[in-house]
């Protein structure tokens, strides 16, 4: 039997969402710091050429100008510029447009600008720290009689070592890749690079980092290396009598030598590799003002944009610009018009998010982190109309001043514990609660979490002792059997 084929002609309706690239980029301006935004702002400047920065002179007619077309913080509004130049079939009418004053489409910081002063430049105040492949590089090269090979072995030995001072490779492996055949050479190196500054550098383990430390010359120095080599682990669960049993020593004593241990730097390679501070800006200022909180959005280094006039005469001469041209022109304004106003809604979208985290959480701006309340993304989302997805791009990477200091937005919202009365605890001021607690512990009798537990629960605070556990690991605090002292 054979198969019939037939063609037909079918219509089917659907609906699907479909993000256009200025959706996407209204989006995406929605998470970006302050930073990134003022780095996207200065590229598109650079790629458009319908955008230009709107710059503040000295003058009175100027700076008279600027404060006209001045956007304010705290009343920032989402222009309807494009709807009102929108012809009858919902299309984007340019001649009408073009013929209207282009400056009201600027976005202008809200701050005024400050006196420019001329800084020194750059170079002459960044430094670069000294790495500590360098520093033992320089020490190998004061190394006086070393021979050619050895000079070589050296420089690989300290290639291999990481930012903590430790030795990543092994001799073999060292010497198996310099096409060496005697092990023993490179061990010789080894130990002279083991002796530079800092004190334990080029060990292969932390154990050999403390012996590394260990000075010869103090009476205490062998008792101190047994320590190290046979007693380490009781040592760190602080089993001090069990240090003394075995050693035949006194806690007194004991006590000493720890000491001696705990003053070397299991990490003799940090302080070559700082942490680099990171200063932040904050996007937010409260101020409390009377019995008021006023918000401010930090504009500050934001270029002010508008649309550049100069284009607006290629698109009036109409037929006489050529198709392309027009296309090329009209594509890039409707680009810089889409971009002022997706910044202005993301000024007036953080404006709101910000004012309604104030109105949530004013008890913690009053009196602190104990009245830190419990606060969700959709708590907002409900507060201000907006979708809880937005709440959470608007408040990544964004920070606020506060009374009680530099917060990140996303500090603000967190889960709830449910307490006897009925009432809700956040989960920070439980943590706060919880390092109150060991912190004012006795020391020889630490609490264990069973002990805790029963503690919040006279506080009225109902939580699980596997909770527990979780914000001790969260905040860095050791068990019990390892917090405890038995020496006082």
């Amino acid at each position: 039997m054979a198969l019939e084929l037939k063609h037909s002609l079918n219509m089917k309706l659907t609906h699907r969402l479909m993000m256009v690239p200025m959706l996407q980029q209204s989006i995406k301006l929605l998470q970006l710091s302050k930073l990134e935004l003022t780095n996207l702002i200065h590229q598109e400047l650079q790629e458009n050429p319908m955008l230009e920065e709107l710059q503040t002179d000295s003058s009175d007619h100027d700076t008279e100008e600027i404060k006209q077309k001045e956007v304010k913080t705290e009343d920032v509004r989402l222009s309807n510029e494009e709807d009102s130049f929108k012809n009858s079939e919902g299309e984007m009418d340019w001649q009408n447009f073009i013929d209207d004053d282009i400056g009201d489409t600027s976005y202008n910081r809200s701050f005024a600008q400050g006196d420019e002063r001329e800084l020194p430049p750059l170079e002459n105040i960044l430094t670069k720290p000294q790495s500590l492949q360098n520093y033992l590089l320089w020490q190998l090269r004061m190394t006086s009689s070393l021979e050619d090979d050895e000079f070589r072995i050296g420089e690989m030995i300290i290639g291999n070592i990481d930012e903590n001072g430790y030795l990543c490779a092994t001799v073999e492996e060292i010497t198996e890749v310099l096409g060496l055949d005697d092990i023993a050479k490179t061990e010789e190196v080894l130990d002279l690079i083991q002796k530079f500054d800092p004190a334990g550098v080029g060990a292969r383990t932390p154990q050999e980092c403390l012996l590394l430390q260990v000075k010869e010359n103090e009476p205490t120095a062998s008792l101190v290396k047994k320590i190290i080599q046979d007693h380490i682990a009781q040592m760190e669960a602080k089993q001090y009598h069990t240090i003394a049993k075995n050693m035949g020593l006194s806690l007194l004593k004991v006590k000493e030598l720890t000491k001696i241990i705990l003053s070397y730097d299991p990490k003799p390679g940090r302080r070559f590799n700082p942490e680099i501070s990171h200063y932040i800006v904050p996007d937010v200022f409260v101020y409390k003002v009377v019995d008021d909180y006023i918000i401010t959005l930090n504009d500050e280094g934001l270029p002010q944009l508008r649309v550049s006039n100069v284009y607006r005469k290629i698109l009036r001469k109409g037929k006489m610009v050529p198709e392309n041209t027009r296309k090329y022109v009209e594509d890039k304004l409707r680009s810089a018009v889409w971009l002022i106003k997706s910044i202005q809604q993301r000024q007036r979208t953080l404006y709101n998010v910000s004012k309604s985290i104030v109105t949530f959480q004013q008890d913690f701006l009053e009196k602190g982190l104990a009245h830190l309340k419990p606060l969700t993304l959709m708590d907002v989302a409900n507060d201000i109309s907006m979708h809880e997805s937005t709440i959470s791009r608007v408040t990544t990477n964004k920070y606020m001043y506060t009374p009680q200091g530099i917060f990140e937005l996303k500090f603000f919202f967190n889960s709830g514990l449910k307490k006897n009365n009925g009432d809700y605890i956040s989960s920070v001021r439980v943590k706060e609660i919880l390092r109150e607690l060991i912190k004012n512990e006795n020391s020889r009798k630490p609490y264990s979490d069973t002990q805790i537990l029963g503690l919040l629960k006279k506080q009225g605070v109902v939580i699980a002792r596997r909770t527990i556990a979780k914000y001790r690991d969260e905040l860095h605090i050791l068990p019990s059997q390892k917090r405890k002292m038995d020496i006082i």
